[in-house]
């Protein structure tokens, strides 16, 4: 029993192993913190171009001679012929499920499954509410050019926070 007693660690041992458990968690939980917070800024950066890109893609197709663009979006699909009405894009792009993406940032809104990036841009002519956060939002109007803008970190009243694009056709 003794030679037991005399192999234990001490209190002071035990104490200053929690101390150091502790220390360590506290900088890997902030650390892990940073790293989430840096992906959703990319993540919503990426879906930005992701649509920008696909987008401006299908409206190439056109003059490519295609007949159809945003085939994917069912009968909301845009006919070549009818490609000078944007609003009709803004639609097919809205319905299209390659452009589905959900937003990264947990704003609070709605349901989360059915968070979708793409949004009218209500917010014309003003700055995006820090709420919204990570929504894709565009200007489809009745000519073109036609604009999206994001924002992906507040405040979104800063412009070097909010990105934005022109789509031409």
């Amino acid at each position: 029993m003794k030679y037991f007693l005399n192999k234990a660690f001490t209190l002071i041992e035990l104490l200053v192993v929690v101390a150091i458990i502790g220390i360590l968690a506290a900088v890997g939980v902030t650390t892990f913190n940073g790293f989430q917070e840096k992906a959703k800024v990319s993540a919503i950066k990426s879906n930005f171009k992701t649509i920008e890109k696909y987008t401006s893609a299908e409206l190439m197709k056109c003059t490519l001679g295609e007949t159809d663009i945003f085939i994917n979006s069912g009968s909301n699909k845009v006919s070549c012929s009818g490609v000078d009405n944007p609003g009709r894009t803004y639609t097919a792009m809205v319905f299209d499920p390659s452009l589905r993406f959900l937003n990264p940032i947990d704003n609070g809104i709605g349901n989360r499954d059915s968070q979708q990036v793409l949004r009218n841009d209500v917010y014309k002519g003003s700055n995006i509410p820090d709420n919204m956060i990570g929504y894709i939002f565009l200007n489809f109007g009745s000519t073109w050019p036609s604009s999206m803008r994001s924002c992906f970190e507040t405040p979104c009243s800063s412009s070097d926070n909010v990105l934005t694009a022109t789509i031409n056709y």
